[in-house]
């Protein structure tokens, strides 16, 4: 064999097992080194240079209330916000609160969420049970899941009644549906000094202190938490909710806003509504050939109202004028902590401006106390007039009159609630993205809704709308993105079609063209009780928004066929929202879980707070009775605090011990009527059983009756009130035992804890009988 190919063939196995030794070394290193390396924890992040969020929803502030669109109101803040960014003067709500909430925070129509009614009158029929459905995820949820942290300050009001108490469950409380953080209220409104205030799902006092106002608080705990997250994030982007009660009524706000706006509303709501219709044109936020429409038959020209009148009416404008201002001063503060920190620039910031349109509700006089007047316990104007200076302080939950509402809503038709005309629906955006804008200062005229927020956050973050969220299949977003047009202010319609209903009011919007009717329901009535009318009676309007901005030029008699094919659309759209045959959630109550249904007894102990007067014992239009078992020790000093309350400052009730350990009863049905009981002296050492008695005189509703207050046999107080609530005392005040959360629904001893917590003896029980 030749040497020379022993010699090749030598050295190529050689080569080969030397390689393959190499192999099997390198293989056992890595080996050794993989069960050396622990696991890691993969961190969820958001896509790369994902924006910050922040949305801003004000509450009840019609298209032309603000100095940026035109009205009366300086707001400073939304206007540099429109300078560096963009106005929308085609952006729609829903008409009315929750459900502009429910599909702001899901993108889908109202009633495709389920909640095609406000909470407060929601009902068993599909579309307007007020359970937001498990198919419609929030975008809180959607962003949380994808490396965002999230938190809501203020206004909820998406809690349904029976699931907002301290037993739950709380899957639809801010924290079960994708809010990470939560201070607010969950309600539809609550008192601005003394608000019902909740952090996470636990029921907490208004921070101690002189000069407090829940927007304020709002704006310091908003800040504190971007400050918090951005120090121990710095690269994980948020998404926060900011939704104050401004300017929903009470309209409560410190009296040198109120001064500001002094004088300037003497001219009246039907010269108001042309100032600010000339100011609109000036500012182009409207065309030039938008027509200003006219005042409603049902709504009194200033110049009929007498000098009294007149003094009120002024005064309560110039309350809601100094209210928004301040509203719009918290959220001028929020923009500039996102720019001291650098966050701005990156941060996507949606100022809407309103829910729906300014609200009606404090009917054609205004109230100084509308819970009452809503229903129909409305105060006199002797009364408005004696505690004039009083409005918008910390004892009147005032609403303004029905004509300033319509006033604000320049230049269209109606107000909140009637959804079929853009005085309810219509309300102006601001949007500020300086890393993504360059258009300063645009104007968008674009058809757009509320739905269309969501798809364009997950748009602007880059992330698809999941097919499944915990294993439930998604239902289709209804809205479109707005992304197009931040970037060009040519962009398409991104939108052809929209439903509007609330209450009956009713619309269908499609390729510019308006089709409506109005269900006959005043915005003001609505907390009486009324009869159904029947949806056959009411009249179809046609409008072509295209060539007519304001809603003006109805064109059904001129082109029947046409209202026709919008009528055949709105009932398509409905029978897929599930919502046929078609019903006014203000007449069609159904049965709804409840707390207390069925209950006549019951039996609570000390620290039993946060109850919904909805779901705590029902004890209207009826007699009832309470027996409070107290031990009183010895020598341990004075017994004093609440035992039982429900309502708050302005109407409600309160049990409670005085600075001096003697039994009180304080009862204040609005502005009609107020009582006091109260015993002699301290109570003695010992156990006692306080009993108040309630004698309904019976035969209707919002009767009166007489207090009994006893100590055990013996008699304290006795008093007759002419008038109860036919309903409820308030929509956001609880049922609290051994403390009153929210507004005091007594006036306690000076120097007290907040909330007068019952303390020095033991509450043994509160026992509850209804009759």
């Amino acid at each position: 064999m030749d040497s020379h190919f022993i010699a090749t063939t030598y050295r190529g196995l050689a080569r080969s097992c030397l390689a393959l030794c190499f192999g099997i070394a390198s293989t056992l290193a890595a080996l050794s080194a993989a069960a050396d390396t622990p696991p890691s924890i993969p961190r969820i992040q958001a896509p790369a240079g994902a924006p910050n969020v922040v949305l801003v929803l004000l509450d009840d502030v019609g298209f032309g209330a603000t100095s940026t669109f035109g009205g009366p109101v300086a707001t400073p803040a939304l206007d540099a916000l429109a300078n560096e960014g963009l106005r929308y003067n085609r952006f729609h709500t829903t008409a009315i609160c929750s459900p502009t909430r429910a599909s702001l925070l899901t993108g889908r129509s109202p009633h495709a969420a389920n909640v095609g009614a406000v909470l407060n009158s929601s009902n068993a029929y599909p579309g307007y049970q007020g359970v937001l459905r498990k198919e419609t995820a929030t975008i809180a949820e959607l962003l949380r899941r994808n490396g965002y942290n999230t938190a809501a300050f203020g206004k909820w009001h998406l809690t349904p009644a029976w699931e907002a108490s301290p037993s739950g469950p709380f899957d639809r409380w801010p924290t079960g549906l994708g809010f990470e953080k939560f201070y607010g209220f969950l309600g539809g409104e609550t008192d601005q000094f003394e608000p019902t205030l909740y952090e996470g799902t636990t029921p907490v006092h208004r921070p101690p202190g002189e000069g407090y106002h829940l927007s304020e608080d709002m704006a310091d705990q908003a800040i504190a938490w971007l400050h918090a997250q951005h120090s121990t994030t710095p690269d994980k982007p948020f998404l926060l909710y900011f939704a104050p009660g401004g300017t929903h009524a009470p309209l409560q706000v410190p009296k040198d806003w109120i001064e500001r706006y002094r004088g300037q509303f003497s001219g009246g709501w039907d010269a108001l509504r042309e100032q600010i219709f000339r100011r609109q044109q000036q500012l182009g936020v409207i065309p030039s050939d938008a027509e200003l429409t006219p005042r409603p038959a049902e709504l009194p020209a200033w110049d009929s109202l007498d000098r009294d009148q007149r003094i009120v009416a002024e005064r309560l404008m110039e309350t809601y004028a100094g209210f928004l201002a301040h509203t719009d001063a918290q959220v001028g503060r929020l923009a500039q902590a996102l720019k001291d920190s650098g966050q701005f620039d990156n941060t996507l910031f949606v100022y809407i401006v309103g829910d729906n349109g300014s609200s009606a509700e404090g009917g054609l006089e205004g109230s100084i106390n509308y819970s009452g007047a809503l229903q129909g316990l409305r105060e006199p104007l002797a009364t408005q007039l004696a505690r004039l200076e009083d409005i918008g302080g910390p004892d009147t939950f005032p609403q303004y009159n029905a004509g300033w509402a319509w006033a604000l809503t320049t230049p269209f038709q109606w107000v909140k609630q009637v959804a079929s005309h853009l005085g309810g629906t219509r309300n102006p955006m601001v949007v500020s993205w300086p890393a993504r804008i360059a258009d300063r200062g645009g104007l968008r005229s674009q058809f757009a809704h509320v739905n269309d927020i969501t798809p364009t956050i997950l748009d602007a973050v880059g992330l698809a709308m999941p097919e499944q969220v915990d294993g439930v299949a998604q239902r289709p977003l209804d809205g479109a993105s707005l992304l197009p047009g931040f970037l060009r202010a040519d962009a398409p319609e991104h939108k052809s079609t929209q439903l509007f209903e609330v209450h009956g009011h009713r619309a269908i919007y499609h390729d510019g063209w308006l089709a409506s009717a109005r269900h006959d329901r005043l915005p003001w009535t609505v907390g009486l009780r009324m009869g159904p009318t029947p949806f056959e009676d009411d009249v179809w309007e046609l409008y072509h928004l295209d060539e007519d901005f304001s809603q003006a030029r109805d064109l059904a008699a001129r082109m029947p066929d046409k209202l026709r094919a919008m009528q055949a659309l709105f009932d398509q759209e409905a029978r897929r929202l599930g919502i046929l045959p078609l019903r006014s959630s203000l007449d069609s109550r159904t049965p709804m879980p409840g707390l207390s249904e069925g209950r006549t007894q019951f039996t609570y102990h000390a620290g039993t707070v946060g109850i919904p007067e909805s779901q705590a014992p029902q004890f209207g239009n009826r007699s009832w009775e309470l027996r409070a078992t107290l031990d009183i020790p010895e020598g341990t000093g004075t017994a004093r605090g609440v035992i039982a309350t429900v309502g708050g400052t302005v109407g409600g009730w309160s049990l409670h011990l005085d600075g001096g350990g003697k039994p009180v009863f304080e009862y204040r049905a609005f502005e009609l009527g107020r009582l006091r009981l109260a015993g002699g002296q301290a109570l003695a050492p010992g156990r006692h059983t306080l009993r108040l008695e309630f004698a309904y005189d019976g035969g209707g509703y919002a009767k009166g009756g007489t207090f009994t207050l006893s100590d055990g046999e013996r008699v304290l107080g006795r008093e007759r009130i002419a008038l109860t609530p036919p309903s409820h005392f308030s929509i956001d005040e609880t049922f609290d035992v051994g403390s009153d959360t929210g507004s005091p629904a007594g006036r306690y001893p000076a120097g007290v804890p907040i909330g007068n917590p019952f303390t020095g003896a033991t509450l043994e029980r509160v026992d509850i009988e209804l009759r």
